[in-house]
């Protein structure tokens, strides 16, 4: 490693490395300790003035008011495929030029925003990349305290390799954290991560079946579907699924497919380069075939290939078309005709839009293959992980929850007298943590338990909140936890618990810090009991847990208004005309880019799983005031790919009818 660590070696290349979330500062710790701070560096970023950024930073300056910069800055539409840039807004967003052209000051503002659209805005650091070299750095490069453990290079990523100096990305990975929590929940000694099969029919299936939510790589949507398709049947093949997943390649699964399921007719463009795509059926899929193809058939060097190969991942197009005469002239030379060699160029020239590197895709493949194995051998460990990796997240906890319940396994809500700050296992049962509950916060849990750890469990109601209040938990904490089942083991109902607060709340505070023994001298509060709800029960738990847990009121909807559709489990499988009903959980609104007209996306819930489902202008035009997270929805539209469906017709249902 340390011959790389030179300034006078040109062409340094830029290594990726990968390790635990919570690892990544101590790696970085070594190479400061070991190499030292003069060089050891992070890599400085310029935020650049954007289109919205610019018009509110110049805003300010000329004292526009704060509520006018919004008006102005809202109706300039987000592009995920090309950022907006304010002479594009002003030539395609009607609204946008019409507002800007209104009054002369508009105007201004707009002139002044545009000569300053693109210039740096303030400095940051690179996510990952660490800069490192033999000489100290303040000779080769200048530097700039951005952060506190290590100096920052003044020249960004792009210019540090031209002068040699090596680029690492120290990548931090929650996906690593997770395999190593699970490996020690495991608790057996013989278990090693390095040494399971990689054939393993489990681990196959759960793949195939796309049962890979938590899964690294292989839990996006659009994955799920590209799995379905592909049903790898060994490691390889995971490997040139996540090498596949990407615009430029994914043109080629059908073509892939095919050749896979007919080998005998794959047409190779030359015999002499069987070898090097036999195992992808003939199709390019990584950037180490190039480099073969470019050695065996132009005579190029380990090191020319690799020139080929990062003007291919960098997009150089440029420097991809200076090549060509090198490699049809080094295929001349080997014997080729030019026909041939500039076919096979073109191909490179194609594939240069998209190329991965093999090494690349199997590192993934190996972590995404270690995860399915954990999730179809050891589920309850699995799941502990990956909740306890999105405890403060709803949306990601239930999704975790919903699946963990649908394979018949058990889950227990907070206990006051057993949850911690994470998910447990006890009895082969998952245990919610404390924090899991709007509210409660790490200090609070901490001193919940703290006080039981100190005093014993709680088994009294009063006593209980006497303590807790002894303690520093407020009011709106205690609360929160009764409407969660936290305290149901103090065998009160929930509704009983909450209408006594109040009185026991004033007693306990009446008593702070007396003893139990003084306490009991003085009469308690009279705790009458009211029966649950379990409506109210669900509703609460909704409300502080982000989801239902101990009832669903969703199939209380439909048997109140006699709807019998299909579960969406089911129904998101199905390609054509459907009909189903679900809850609301997520809206995103979206304005096109044609007509500039709203529309959105909207994942809704039942009891069985989730869809998304997509509503075009001039229905949402329609429903806009009416869709709202946590409403009930019926809906007839049509499912062209799996988990989405283009909706037609709407209904929508109120819960308090039931």
């Amino acid at each position: 490693f340390e011959r790389f660590l030179n300034p006078e070696r040109i062409s340094m290349p830029d290594i990726d490395t990968d390790f635990p979330d919570d690892k990544r500062d101590e790696v970085i710790n070594y190479v400061k300790e070991k190499y030292g701070l003069d060089h050891v560096a992070h890599i400085i970023t310029y935020g650049t003035l954007k289109a919205k950024q610019v018009l509110r930073d110049v805003g300010r300056v000329l004292n526009y008011r704060p509520k006018e910069l919004d008006q102005i800055t809202k109706l300039i539409p987000f592009d995920a495929n090309s950022p907006m840039t304010l002479d594009r807004a002003f030539e395609t967003v009607i609204p946008f030029k019409k507002k800007i052209s209104s009054e002369e000051r508009y105007q201004r503002l707009f002139e002044i925003a545009r000569k300053l659209e693109g210039n740096p805005r303030h400095e940051s650091t690179h996510a990952a990349g660490i800069i490192m070299s033999k000489k100290p750095l303040n000779e080769i490069i200048p530097l700039i305290k951005v952060e506190n453990d290590l100096y920052s290079s003044q020249y960004t990523m792009e210019y540090l390799e031209e002068l040699g100096l090596i680029k690492m990305d120290f990548l931090g990975i929650r996906n690593l954290s997770i395999i190593a929590e699970v490996i020690n929940n495991i608790n057996d000694h013989n278990f090693d991560i390095r040494k399971i099969p990689l054939n393993d029919i489990k681990t196959f299936e759960l793949i195939r079946n796309t049962n890979t939510l938590g899964v690294f790589q292989l839990e996006s949507q659009g994955m799920k579907s590209l799995v379905k398709r592909m049903k790898p049947r060994n490691f390889d093949e995971i490997i040139m699924t996540i090498a596949l997943f990407r615009p430029g390649p994914m043109e080629n699964i059908p073509q892939f497919l095919e050749n896979r399921n007919h080998p005998e007719k794959v047409n190779y463009i030359h015999e002499d380069i069987r070898d090097i795509l036999e195992e992808t059926y003939g199709i390019i899929i990584y950037q180490e075939q190039i480099m073969s193809i470019a050695r065996k058939m132009a005579g190029f060097s380990y090191g020319k290939a690799d020139i080929l190969r990062k003007a291919m991942s960098k997009k150089k197009l440029k420097e991809l078309e200076s090549l060509r005469e090198d490699f049809i002239n080094g295929c001349l030379n080997n014997g080729y005709d030019k026909e041939l060699s500039e076919e096979i160029y073109e191909l490179i020239l194609r594939f240069a839009n998209y190329g991965f590197n093999k090494s690349h895709a199997a590192a993934y493949a190996l972590i995404a293959y270690q995860m399915a194995y954990l999730k179809a051998n050891y589920p309850a460990y699995f799941y502990k992980a990956v909740l306890n990796g999105v405890i403060g997240s709803e949306t990601k906890t239930y999704e975790y929850i919903n699946e963990y319940l649908s394979l018949n396994e058990k889950i227990k809500g907070i206990s006051i007298n057993n949850s911690t700050t994470e998910y447990l296992i006890i009895d082969n049962q998952l245990l919610m943590p404390l924090q899991i509950c709007k509210d409660v916060g790490k200090i609070s849990a901490e001193k919940i338990i703290e006080e039981r750890n100190n005093n014993g469990k709680y088994l009294d109601f009063i006593d209980t909140i006497q303590r807790l209040i002894n303690v520093g938990i407020d009011k709106n904490v205690i609360e929160n936890l009764i409407y969660a089942g936290a305290f149901d083991e103090l065998k009160l109902t929930r509704n009983t618990m909450i209408k006594a607060l109040p009185n026991v709340l004033m007693y306990a505070s009446s008593h702070k810090n007396e003893i139990s023994l003084m306490a009991e001298l003085d009469d308690k509060p009279n705790i009458i009991n009211y029966p649950d709800n379990k409506t109210i029960i669900a509703d609460n738990e909704k409300a502080v847990l982000g989801f239902y847990f101990s009832f669903n009121p969703i199939s209380e909807i439909k048997k109140a208004y006699n709807i019998d559709t299909r579960p969406l489990n089911e129904l998101a499988k199905n390609l054509g005309k459907v009909k189903g009903f679900g809850l609301i959980t997520r809206i995103k609104r979206h304005v096109t880019n044609k007509t500039h007209k709203a529309m959105a996306f909207i994942d809704i819930v039942d009891e069985t799983g989730t869809l998304n489902l997509v509503i075009m202008p001039d229905l949402y035009a329609i429903f806009e005031t009416k869709l709202l997270v946590d409403s009930f929805i019926s809906f007839e539209g049509i499912i062209e790919k799996e988990d989405s469906c283009l909706v037609k017709k709407i209904n929508i249902f109120e819960e308090d009818k039931a």
